[in-house]
């Protein structure tokens, strides 16, 4: 089964790891996650950490998709670690936890069919407080 078809498949609640080698490798798994979720109806929101957000959203206007108008309409929302992640200036789960159900009860509230989130994780490899 192909790596595309594998994410069409996700259903609702179902997580996916993917670990890559480099931005080539990891942008290929994330624009065709994101697009998938765009064609859904679904809220999609991108945290970057190695990545800018406007290299995110530059990546994803190169592939094809139109980045402009999914953040105006809300569609798509990205966002840094520290808005995040960090957004306590450490790792705090019960926090992040509480920020996924904002932005899932956000999207449910603007009639998306589902939120969609991904993260790059590379900041749990580092020195931040929490990471423990």
């Amino acid at each position: 089964m192909g790596l595309t078809k594998s994410l069409e498949e996700l259903k609702i609640h179902d997580h996916f790891c993917f670990v890559y080698k480099n931005r080539e490798e990891q942008f290929s798994v994330v624009i065709p996650f994101i697009r998938i979720g765009l064609e859904r109806g679904e809220k999609n929101i991108y945290v970057a950490d190695d990545n800018t957000v406007q290299g995110v959203l530059d990546e994803m206007r190169r592939q094809g998709i139109d980045a402009d108008s999914a953040v105006k309409s809300g569609a798509l929302t990205v966002v840094t670690k520290k808005e995040t992640y960090l957004k306590q200036g450490y790792f705090d789960p019960d926090c992040m936890i509480g920020l996924l159900t904002e932005f899932s009860e956000a999207a449910r509230a603007e009639g998306c069919s589902a939120l969609r989130v991904t993260g790059e994780m590379t900041w749990f490899l580092g020195n931040e407080r929490g990471v423990e």
